[in-house]
């Protein structure tokens, strides 16, 4: 049995009050909250990804803060990168690289199962478009199944993939391979 050695300093840490003045909304308006994306005039989008897969926006206007539906994926959305039209992409887990318009009607970009150099895209994690136009999305795993990340860090698989998609080529490539569990990336 492992016995942790014991603390030689005490750890004081300072109180934390940033949150203080933040806006909660009331439990149960999002369920199971996994993405933000803010826009320049201030509006905010969330992702809700326990399988109702709604596309939220915060109404900070009511007295209490609330979530509106946006869109409905149909899926278990993931990821969302608000683009400079308003339109949303949208990485779910059940159906794949979405494009939700700023009504908030959603198409497909890459479903789950499309082969991109043979291989099919199984687990979409997250997204970000690079000033090009080129959309980038994460596999976290090439294994598809729920708990397919987790398998794959356990395991100590590498077959996470980060897809290029769109312009400038006009295709689905595979712009970086060989990753334990490629989660979510960001472009400056």
């Amino acid at each position: 049995r492992y016995t942790p050695p014991a603390l030689t300093t005490s750890l004081v840490l300072a109180p934390n009050t940033l949150p203080g003045g933040a806006d909660v909304l009331r439990p149960g308006q999002v369920n199971g909250p996994e993405a933000l994306a803010v826009s320049a005039a201030g509006e905010t989008l969330s992702a809700s990804r326990y399988n109702d897969g709604r596309i939220v926006r915060i109404d900070l206007s009511a007295d209490i803060p609330r979530a509106v539906d946006h869109a409905h994926t149909g899926g278990s959305p993931v990821d969302i990168e608000l683009l400079p039209d308003g339109s949303l992409l949208v990485c779910d887990w059940r159906k794949g690289l979405l494009r939700v318009d700023p009504d908030g009607q959603v198409s497909t970009l890459l479903s789950l199962g499309a082969l991109v150099e043979g291989q099919p895209f199984v687990r979409p994690d997250g997204v970000t478009q690079a000033a090009d136009g080129t959309i980038y999305v994460t596999e976290g795993s090439a294994r598809p199944g729920v708990w397919s990340g987790v398998c794959e860090s356990l395991g100590g698989g590498s077959s996470g993939r980060v897809i290029g998609f769109g312009p400038p080529s006009g295709t689905d490539r595979t712009a970086v391979a060989g990753l334990s569990s490629a989660i979510r990336q960001s472009i400056g």
